[in-house]
């Protein structure tokens, strides 16, 4: 095997042409993930050459050895012999997703910049079609391998067929827009991109001779050339399927190394043995979320962290591709920045591992994992550096708490979530402004929302919901469980610690499966009102309390006098002995809303929204 570094015009120069054989996917290359990412390296490189050509009294063109390359990865070739065209062949083994999006991303600059600047569309074109074709007229001839790409097969359907189509009509100036499929869509947005970029420049010919430059010299690939007896489709089979692929904490990881490397004051095997070692522990591989959302811990970690520094939302995508954006305004890599990721990584382990202590903040973290509030994360990574004052901590805590289960009970969605914490990173203080006091802006803020995606609930909304609203049974336990540990005195301790609580099961107080025997209708003159009047009422607040599993399995169904004698013997819940102070010989409708009434009023005491 023999590895060679190659810029695009050395990969695609003279007389060459890449076979794509049968066994390789379909193309599967997308904007969010490829395309874009891609087009954001282009940019940056063809800005900085215009910047350089600007900077100069006279600019007299582009300097390409003005920036470094960047590095768009590997291709695996293997040679297969000369064409009847003697073109020399090479057979792709892995890349052929790269290669064919490098073509597109060639076509479309190349037509965008030949109005600007013919001489580099010349060059370019030279990238994309063999050697001796009429410029005036590059696509006389339907065949494929007039370019530098071809296929082996081409199944009906398949992707790949409008590869041909798609440049011929490109370069012909034909139009496009009839031709459908990720290639098209593909090129269609590369051309978007350049003629967007180039109209913003204030140098058009120059503009246009920067991103030629850019695309002839400044990007490379490593192209890994196989012996002739290498078997390709075990290579292939190799390098896709067997492997297992780098998280974005993995790649963050080797960038921290080697930004290690480069700096002066920091070695290497001391950062990873002191700061990167630990995340290396199974419980940081661990993944979390479910199904196609899942990721390792590291991941969401790293996600959240980078959202608390840049204050905007981070793609899980896009995780590694952001820290290396906002590291490179970090350089050199110091010890402070490694000791903070690594105090932060700890705050984030010992709450997420669910530590329990008896202090607000643990409380506030229990509750915020029976949400499944992961979100919020990068606005306690702040509140953690901002917040000394453990008062005013506390307080903080209260305040996000409240708002975010009042949005919870009273029915809200999530989806606004992750707006509404960058809404606050940007205006909570500064990490370097310790002592600030936090929680007036966190009222302010999430008070000042006045559109239903973010609104923090009213008292009135949520006595409605704690009347009427049926609730997921995580719900009613956060709040049944919160009444509990409020109504517990603080001299008589916590005869149930807050953790156990959510153990235990939602009891009915009146049975969903109620019979009109142990049950009896009050009286109507319509029953069907009645009945589904009573059907709403059972599954509200005000009819559910918290009983261990085997009492609730006893009781299930009982007679209201049999639930009363048999909680008031093995019960000792404050919730309950309140319940069985209020209801003596009967348990109906009208009970059930005052009990309703009395939850909501502890409610507003347990989260206030001030």
């Amino acid at each position: 095997m023999e590895i060679e570094r190659a810029h695009l015009q050395k990969l695609f120069d003279g007389k060459i042409r890449y076979l794509v054989p049968n066994y390789q996917r379909i193309y599967v290359w997308g904007e969010e993930d490829q395309w874009e990412p891609l087009w954001l390296d282009v940019r940056g490189l063809a800005d900085a050459l215009l910047k350089n050509a600007l900077a100069r009294i006279q600019p007299t063109g582009i300097d390409e050895n003005a920036v470094d390359s960047h590095f768009m990865g590997a291709v695996v070739l293997k040679g297969s012999g000369i064409t009847p065209d003697l073109a020399t062949q090479f057979r792709v083994v892995d890349g052929q997703q790269r290669l064919t999006t490098l073509q597109l991303l060639l076509t479309a600059a190349e037509r965008e910049i030949r109005p600007l600047h013919t001489t580099y569309a010349d060059r370019l074109l030279d990238l994309i079609c063999t050697p001796g074709r009429n410029r005036n007229s590059p696509s006389l001839s339907p065949e494929f391998d007039q370019f530098k790409i071809s296929f082996q097969r081409h199944r009906r359907g398949h992707d790949y067929e409008s590869f041909g189509p798609v440049l011929h009509a490109a370069l012909d100036g034909a139009d496009i827009e009839c031709i459908d499929g990720p290639l098209a869509d593909c090129y269609r947005y590369f051309r978007r991109k350049a003629r967007c970029w180039l109209e913003s420049r204030q140098s058009d010919s120059l503009a246009a001779a920067a991103l030629g430059a850019t695309l002839l010299s400044k990007i490379f690939v490593v192209g890994l050339y196989l012996d002739p007896h290498e078997k390709e489709h075990i290579i292939f089979e190799t390098l896709n399927a067997r492997g297992e692929p780098l998280t974005e904490w993995d790649k963050a990881k080797n960038y921290l190394l080697y930004l290690a490397d480069e700096s002066p004051n920091l070695d290497p095997a001391l950062v990873y043995e002191n700061y990167l070692e630990r995340f290396d522990d199974q419980w940081w591989r661990q993944e979390v979320g479910r199904g196609a959302q899942a990721r390792p811990r590291t991941d969401v970690f790293l996600d959240y962290w980078l959202e608390s520094k840049i204050e905007t939302p981070v793609s899980a995508r896009r995780v590694f591709r952001q820290f290396q954006s906002y590291l490179s305004n970090q350089l050199p890599l110091t010890a402070a920045i490694l000791e903070e990721l690594v105090r932060d990584a700890e705050y984030f382990r010992k709450w997420e591992r669910g530590t329990w202590e008896d202090s607000r903040e643990s409380l506030y973290h229990f509750r915020r994992r029976q949400m499944g509030l992961g979100v919020i994360w990068p606005v306690l990574f702040r509140l953690n550096k901002v917040v000394a004052d453990n008062g005013e901590r506390d307080r903080c805590f209260g305040t996000l708490e409240s708002y975010f289960v009042r949005r919870l009970i009273v029915g809200r969605q999530a989806r606004s979530y992750v707006q509404v914490v960058i809404d606050l990173l940007n205006v909570l203080p500064g990490e370097a402004e310790s002592g600030a006091d936090a929680n007036p802006v966190l009222l302010d803020k999430l008070g000042a929302y006045s559109w239903g995606g973010a609104l923090w609930p009213s008292d009135t909304e949520l006595e409605s919901a704690a009347a009427r609203r049926w609730m997921p049974g995580y719900v009613r336990r956060i709040a049944l469980a919160a009444i509990e540990s409020h109504l517990i005195h603080p001299e008589a301790g916590s005869q149930t610690p807050v953790n156990s609580l959510h153990q235990l099961h939602i009891e009915h107080i009146m049975p969903t499966g109620w019979n009109a025997k142990n049950w009896p209708l009050p009286n109507s003159d319509d029953a069907d009102a009645a009945r589904s009047d009573r059907d709403a009422l059972i599954q509200s607040l005000g009819n559910l309390t918290l009983l261990n599993k085997r009492l609730n399995q006893t009781i299930s169904n009982s007679a209201w006098a049999i639930k009363r004698k048999k909680v008031k013997e093995s019960d000792n819940l404050f919730l309950n002995k309140r319940l069985l102070e209020d209801a003596r010989d009967a348990w109906t409708e009208r009970d059930i809303q005052l009990r309703g009434k009395w939850i909501y009023e502890l409610l507003m005491e347990i989260w206030p929204r001030e």
